[in-house]
């Protein structure tokens, strides 16, 4: 296995690996050495199947279910990011499937909304659009973010918390999806998680926020906690503590959901199809401060 660094605080391409033959015996111990100190890793060249993508991500927590009825899926563990409806043609824009998809261009992290979100989020690229660059992922490391904060708007976000709301996209970013049932909103209730949050594996902090699924810092007026969110995410994500991925068929990657925010550039979505297949594994514990 040849790790190569990708960007000089995070992010590293593994080599020389099979993940279809790695165990808990077998190359897993490494991998996950890598993922702590680097939190973003990119597998080219994969072949696996959503059985074998399943087997791969469960060597490293409990696969995180998808009960959501919005969600395009293969199964209750396998999450389709994908503009390609079940009969394998591309919907019309106003279409739910694409309409959902919008959220996916704000940064965020993944299952941000659930008490317990993801640790570790697997998405594998199945089919690209053909444009060059085309649905590229970015990430954007939030230890290096915290690390640089300004003293004035590190006191400002100490001790404050955000709500993470799975209604929110449906309500300020994309109004033209239909409501939520009322069933499936049980299922997510709106949570309160801290905006500097621990890391236990690294000993470190991060920046814990999200514009997918909330757009205010709570504890304040709303005008206030809004234009503290919105100078929050424009900090955490200047180019300096950002990584690109331009994606190639068989890629995998793996990365640390308590560390890094992602979001997925604009495409033609109308026209070219692009299909991710994703699995994670959720934490362990709701996330935690230590200030």
């Amino acid at each position: 296995m040849k790790i190569d660094p990708l960007h000089p605080s995070f992010a590293a391409c593994v080599l020389d690996i099979d993940l279809s033959m790695v165990t808990k015996s077998s190359g897993s111990q490494e991998i996950i050495q890598a993922f702590e100190q680097y939190g973003l890793l990119v597998f080219p060249n994969q072949s696996l199947t959503s059985e074998g993508q399943l087997r791969f991500a469960k060597l490293f927590g409990e696969l995180e279910s998808f009960p959501e009825a919005t969600m395009q899926k293969d199964s209750e563990k396998v999450y389709n990011v994908s503009n390609i409806d079940a009969s394998g043609n591309i919907p019309t824009v106003d279409d739910i499937q694409i309409l959902n998809l919008k959220g996916t261009q704000l940064w965020h992290t993944d299952s941000s909304y659930r008490h317990i979100p993801a640790l570790a989020s697997f998405l594998m690229a199945l089919e690209l659009p053909d444009s060059p660059e085309s649905g590229d992922t970015e990430f954007a490391d939030m230890f290096a973010a915290y690390d640089s904060l300004p003293d004035e708007l590190r006191t400002r976000l100490k001790g404050r918390h955000m709500v993470h709301n799975y209604e929110y996209e449906r309500i300020y970013v994309e109004p033209r999806l239909p409501p939520i049932p009322a069933s499936e909103k049980a299922l997510v209730p709106p949570v309160t998680h801290p905006v500097l949050r621990y890391h236990p594996d690294r000993d470190r902090h991060s920046v814990y926020i999200t514009a997918n699924v909330g757009g205010e810092i709570g504890g304040l007026n709303q005008d206030e906690g809004k234009k503290l969110h919105k100078e929050t995410i424009n900090f955490v994500t200047q180019p300096r503590f950002v990584y690109r991925h331009q994606w190639s068929l068989g890629d995998l990657l793996m990365w640390d959901n308590r560390r890094l925010l992602h979001r997925v550039l604009p495409y033609p979505i109308d026209t070219q199809r692009r299909k991710m297949r994703r699995t994670s594994v959720s934490d362990v514990a709701p996330p935690q401060i230590k200030l």
